[in-house]
């Protein structure tokens, strides 16, 4: 018998039975305005959920489907079953939105839990409010929903306002095997002893995927999440201003990890939690793996472990970003106390200490004996701060291990501002080897250095080494067996010098082979028209270079010269026709050569042919790039266009808002095959934009400019993209160019609309709005056009910074420094300053020219949100009748009218 053929018979007959029996499970409906008769359709809803989970005809497999409104619960509804329960139903046929047709389970205070549930059920679509859990044992766990003995799936669902007098504030899962809970917004839940949001006790397999956790709190530990003895594994989740508020014992403002063994948490966001202990997480006893996480900004309440706390356990810390974390005692950063921990790839970065270890403070607990030789490996900590000893590291009573480390920029009070360490009690100090640290403090080790990094840009965190960095191919190869990737996924051991030996580089950044100096390079030759009115032309030869900054000087040679033409590294040098330009653009920078003439024939000696660039490097090396500036494969010079562009928007010298697009007449020029756009910055003299589009092209790209005068160059071209000898991507070829001028004097600021939150959202930056129109597509944002014009910086006397803050509920947007400097520092609620939005005028202030106009203030009474608006006509009707919704707060500033 031929096995594997019965086999796929017998699959392809289940394949075409799963269907059917799919089919054959029953629905039931439900919706308050049903009549209960039996719940088979949505005339004859039944009124509750527990009268669907009741009937008989549901049983595994079957599925809920209730409609939109709040349904009030007294005592918990019982999921004894494993069916699907589905919210957010218009009631009219299948449609079914849950952020639109908003389905609620209401506990009102009363019911302890919203649900209990005991079988492998799912639960999709619903938001939960006002449920409690109190009693004993697991009737104190869970005060929404309570998950016991069984794997659930709880999925698009709002937890809001929920409490539990012991422990997970929304829901407590109890040996709840391969529970999954996904796309669910935790806020403000409360638990007066442990897990804010959630309580895990026992269990494997856990999972808690792309969840939001903001502004939950416990009054002991764990202010988001309490895991007990469990696996979990947390992927995706945001956790903001989540405390755990106990002053003398609260730890893990966000997530506890007790005596867990199997904790993965990875690509997290930590924001503003707070605890006396790891405001970020707390381990305690715990094996828990830390990957690809960002803590920053904790809460001022924190005294130990702004981003982490370790307590014991072996936990492993990788590929993660600690920064602005400020503490009241020690560990700016990571608290490791008696741990066994490992720390890899990780960038630690301006965070403080009032005490000790601005980035880390480790300690042995000599008492107990735990801990021994936590391994700090391949990590970049930088800019840190103590008030007194050990800015980057302090090391007490323990023999830390630091390998393949930059420890530099950090700064101390008193002494030591690399590392600082004492051990009074045991003699044993860190031992630092193949490691960059600043400072004279006392340590052993090989293969150290004590030289400035070179990083690529620090200011902007930018962590990468540059190509003569003394960290590069510094390392040892035998620390970081098993670790295949750098903190930015780039592979961990790379030949970074090019000198055939691939060596693990210092820090947490591997320079991914020999830099390239030279990015791109660019020769036109151009006809030239400075405005619209222009009738002579002039035509220039140009070469540009965009490098790094390890470029010192330029030199290139023409076709069939000897001669070398100089680009020094002066900002501008002019000589004749001829003129050099040296822009710095962060850490790139823009070499130029410019010659100009009346006639073709003044460019003679800039032919068609092979040009010789060579590049002189800060380490006193050097390097050679030819270019072939001919039609690609042949001997025959590029054709030069005819056709003259000609801008129609805007209008020459005329005024518009930011993001930009210009538009012009079509190419219809046979010698043409590109159109090149170009804009200058002029009161900075800096490139802003340089573009090569289709030649069918009749319009620009959206271009977010800073407010300021700009000139522009719209050219209809004959353009090639080749690669060099070197392999140097390279542009060349002719041009027809017409100049052009215009003025931004500000930025569209877009208003968008949260359904699922109930609030807006005000940004000025083109991210933060391509990033919500992608999420207005499944209903999250909604785009409800331009509210006002506004400036990104102080381009006259009269603007003011308006200060974005965020509370767990809304934004609040403030031109008042008094209002902003009150709310960042009180303690309820709790606001985060998180920077200035735009420039505006307050009253008073602004322009009388007409060209201004209020922005009125209201906030939402249910949640505090605030709406701003400059509509006339849409204050009035707020102020007039929805009175009883939004409280009217006067004008927050002046804008510009849209």
């Amino acid at each position: 018998m031929n096995n594997s053929r019965t086999n796929w018979v017998r699959a392809m007959v289940l394949a075409a039975l799963l269907p059917a029996a799919a089919a054959q499970a029953a629905v039931r409906y439900v919706a308050l305005d049903g009549s209960g008769a039996n719940g088979q359709s949505w005339a004859t809803a039944y009124k509750t959920i527990q009268a669907a989970i009741n009937d008989s005809a549901i049983t595994t497999g079957g599925e809920i489907r209730v409609k939109q409104g709040v349904y009030d619960v007294t005592k918990p509804i019982t999921v004894s079953k494993a069916v699907r329960i589905y919210g957010g139903y218009s009631g009219v046929d299948d449609t079914r939105d849950w952020l639109t047709y908003k389905t609620t389970i209401n506990g009102m205070d009363t019911a302890v839990h919203c649900m209990w549930v005991s079988a492998n059920a799912t639960l999709d679509g619903f938001g939960i409010l006002y449920g409690r859990a109190e009693g004993l044992d697991t009737d104190g766990l869970g005060g929404a929903v309570i998950v016991y003995k069984c794997a659930a799936t709880i999925t698009n669902c709002i937890f809001k306002n929920n409490y539990a007098v012991d422990s997970g504030g929304a829901i407590g899962t109890y040996q709840a095997n391969n529970t999954k809970i996904a796309n669910c917004t935790f806020r403000e839940n409360w638990a007066q002893y442990t897990g804010g949001a959630i309580y895990n006790e026992g269990g494997t397999g856990l999972q808690i995927v792309d969840c939001s956790f903001l502004g939950n709190t416990t009054d002991d530990s764990g202010g988001a999440i309490h895991n007990v003895r469990c696996g979990v594994t947390i992927t995706g989740c945001l956790f903001d201003q989540n405390i755990s508020s106990r002053m003398v014992e609260g730890a893990g403002g966000a997530i506890l990890n007790d005596e867990s063994p199997a904790v993965n948490i990875t690509n997290g966001i930590f924001r503003g939690n707070g605890a006396v202990d790891g405001a970020g997480v707390y381990n305690y006893l715990s094996n828990a793996v830390i990957d690809n996480c960002w803590f920053s900004l904790c809460s001022t309440l924190t005294s130990t472990g702004g981003g982490i706390f370790n307590h014991g356990g072996s936990p492993t810390i990788k590929d993660c970003l600690f920064e602005q974390n400020a503490v009241r005692d020690s560990g700016g950063a990571i608290l490791d106390y008696g741990s066994t921990a490992k720390i890899i790839n990780c960038i630690l970065w301006r965070n403080s200490a009032a005490y000790a270890g601005g980035g880390i403070y480790i300690s042995q607990n000599i008492e107990s004996g735990m801990g021994n030789n936590p391994q700090i490996i391949n990590c970049t900590i930088y800019g840190n701060s103590a008030g007194r000893q050990g800015g980057g590291v302090y090391s007490e009573n323990t023999p830390s291990s630091f390998t393949n480390g930059i420890i530099w920029g950090n700064s101390a009070s008193q002494a030591n501002p690399g590392i600082g360490s004492i051990a009074p009690l045991s003699a044993e100090r860190p031992a630092v080897r193949y490691s960059n640290v600043q400072g004279t403090s006392l340590y052993p080790g090989t293969g150290n250095k004590q030289a400035d990094p070179r990083f690529v840009d620090v200011t902007n965190g930018d962590f990468n080494l540059s190509f003569d960095s003394p960290c590069l191919d510094a390392g040892n190869n035998a620390a970081i067996i098993g670790t295949l990737k750098d903190y930015a996924g780039g592979a961990r051991v790379v030949d970074g010098d090019g000198n055939g030996t691939a060596i693990v580089d210092m820090g947490a950044v591997e320079l991914q082979g020999p830099q390239k100096h030279v990015a791109r390079g660019q020769i036109m030759w151009s006809t030239v028209y400075d405005s619209p009115a222009d009738t002579t032309p002039t035509y220039t030869f140009m070469l540009r270079l965009v490098t790094a900054d390890t470029l010192t000087a330029v030199d290139f040679q023409t076709p069939g010269s000897s001669t070398f033409y100089k680009i020094p590294s002066d900002a501008h040098t002019s000589s004749g026709n001829v003129e050099t330009y040296h822009r710095v653009q962060g850490g790139t920078h823009v070499w130029e050569y410019w010659a100009r003439a009346d006639s073709l024939s003044g460019l003679a000696a800039y032919g068609s042919g092979i040009y010789r660039i060579i590049s002189y490097y800060r380490n006193n090396t050097q390097a050679e790039t030819k270019i072939t500036c001919l039609v690609p494969k042949t001997t025959t010079p590029v054709p030069q266009p005819t056709q003259r562009p000609q801008v129609t928007t805007p209008a020459y010298g005329a005024k518009m808002a930011s993001p930009v697009r210009l538009s012009w007449n079509a190419c219809t020029d046979s010698a043409a095959n590109s159109i090149y756009v170009t804009i200058v910055d002029a009161q900075t003299d800096e490139e802003v934009i340089n573009a090569v589009l289709a030649k069918t092209a009749t319009q620009s790209g959206e271009y977010r400019l800073r407010e300021s005068t700009y000139t522009a160059e719209i050219g209809f071209g004959n353009l090639y993209e080749v690669a060099a000898n070197d392999g140097t991507a390279f542009q060349y070829g002719k041009t027809v160019l017409v100049g052009h001028r215009f003025t931004v004097p500000y930025t569209a600021v877009y208003r968008f609309w949260s359904p699922a939150h109930l609030r807006h959202f005000y940004t000025a930056s083109m991210t933060e709005r391509d990033k919500l129109l992608k999420e207005a597509e499944s209903g999250v944002w909604i785009p409800e056009g331009i509210a006002f014009h506004a400036c990104t910086g102080a381009s006259n006397g009269g603007l003011r910074p308006v200060y974005r803050l965020w509370s767990g509920r809304g934004h609040l947007y403030t031109i008042s420094e008094t209002e902003k400097n009150t709310l960042v520092t009180q303690q309820s609620p709790r606001w985060t300053l998180e920077g200035i939005a735009f420039y505006a005028y307050p009253e008073g202030s602004e322009p009388l020219d007409g060209t201004v106009g209020a922005v009125y203030r209201f906030a939402n009474r249910t949640n505090g949100a605030r709406f701003y608006t400059m509509k006339e006509a849409e204050a009035n009707k707020v102020i007039t009748q929805l009175s009883e919704a939004y409280a009217y707060e006067g004008v927050a500033f002046y804008a510009y009218r849209p």
